[in-house]
């Protein structure tokens, strides 16, 4: 769900006025943050974040982009003020797609079906390199996937620099599986944050490697 946000000036900035107004397939103008009830604390924040989760979860499916952003441009001004700014912010469609799959998908592992057509499929298209990163949570044996499966289908195309970043773990799970796995082929990312690193590192050493 796309959301629209007024933002008369910088949130850093306490002497301003702003409000927060969000769009769906429901209703172009959802009062999120009204320009005299500002949160406070982190408390009053997170609700404001459980309203926009909630009402994303059960809205109409479609669009109030043009609506939104006309009407905060209409609505602002009615206020005198030195400056107005109107900014828009647009989620794409595709992180709600994963989330909602996520939900009500049956229980079940395809890691290495997944793993093995994106090997098979990147290699169509002509390129000087080819990469396949897989981001799984390391919990293969509960699937009765074996190590050396995964392992196999990492390494069997040389053409393709395939690599599995497991994120978060059961106790020393994704360690153990990463002992099993080909040396570099395999990382463990207990932050989400850590993954952008992990990337610079697997191509830096695919490019050196390389030379």
């Amino acid at each position: 769900m796309p959301w629209a946000s007024d933002l008369s000036a910088s949130l850093l900035l306490p002497a301003r006025k702003y409000d927060i107004v969000g769009h769906s397939g429901d209703d172009y103008n959802i009062d999120l943050v009204p320009i005299n009830r500002i949160p406070k604390d982190n408390k009053q924040r997170l609700e404001v974040l459980k309203t926009m989760h909630a009402h994303a979860q059960f809205c109409m499916s479609g669009d109030h982009t043009l609506d939104g952003t006309q009407h905060a441009i209409q609505d602002i001004v009615k206020e005198e003020a030195d400056e107005y700014f109107v900014i828009v912010l647009r989620r794409e469609p595709n992180h709600h797609t994963m989330h909602a799959h996520a939900q009500f998908c049956m229980s079940g592992d395809h890691t290495l079906d997944g793993t093995q057509h994106a090997i098979q499929d990147i290699v169509k298209e002509e390129a000087d390199e080819y990469f396949v990163i897989v981001l799984s949570d390391a919990n293969l044996s509960r699937y009765g996937i074996h190590p050396a499966e995964f392992a196999q289908i990492l390494t069997h195309n040389p053409q393709v620099n395939a690599f599995a970043i497991f994120i978060g773990s059961l106790g020393d799970q994704a360690t153990s599986l990463q002992r099993t796995l080909p040396a570099g082929r395999s990382f463990v990312a207990m932050d989400t944050k850590d993954i952008p690193q992990i990337l610079q590192q697997i191509f830096t050493s695919t490019m050196l490697s390389g030379v």
